[in-house]
């Protein structure tokens, strides 16, 4: 964790003054809202974030709830995607037709008056048309918003 305090601190003392925030996504090694909460702690630094992408702390074993109360402090964006299993293995769906919750996830983010940004990640979908995609997901969000 030192290597990334380090790291961060350069690019977020160089770029804080011009309104950047540095965000760090809840994937890879930081799937977990636990971890990259630890990291953005070590930051130390109101402008390193979490991007909370709500499908990762949930494919590493933490509940929507769970990841959340990590996240929290520290949300300034979120990834918004679902998945569903298929054959034994992951595969991404339109929202609303796969197991991840995420009118949970809105409701949460509601919960503290979330005034960031909620960006669709349209990975694995081969090739449908992405006016396909985003019509669906605008229609979807749209009742999940309101």
């Amino acid at each position: 964790m030192r290597v990334h305090r380090s790291k961060l601190g350069c690019g977020v003392e160089f770029s804080a003054p011009h309104g950047v925030f540095f965000g760090l996504e809840t994937h890879d090694a930081f799937s977990q809202g636990k971890y990259a909460s630890e990291v953005v702690k070590l930051a130390a630094h109101p402008n390193v974030a979490i991007v909370w992408d709500i499908r990762h702390p949930l494919a590493h074993g933490e509940t929507m709830g769970e990841a959340f109360e990590y996240v929290k402090p520290f949300v300034k964006h979120c990834h918004i995607g679902d998945r569903k299993k298929v054959n034994g293995k992951w595969q991404f769906a339109h929202i609303g037709d796969g197991e991840i919750p995420i009118g949970e996830a809105i409701q949460l983010l509601w919960s503290i008056n979330f005034t960031g940004f909620l960006s669709y990640e349209a990975e694995g979908f081969g090739d449908i048309d992405p006016n396909t995609l985003l019509s669906k997901y605008a229609e979807r969000m749209k009742h999940l918003l309101s």
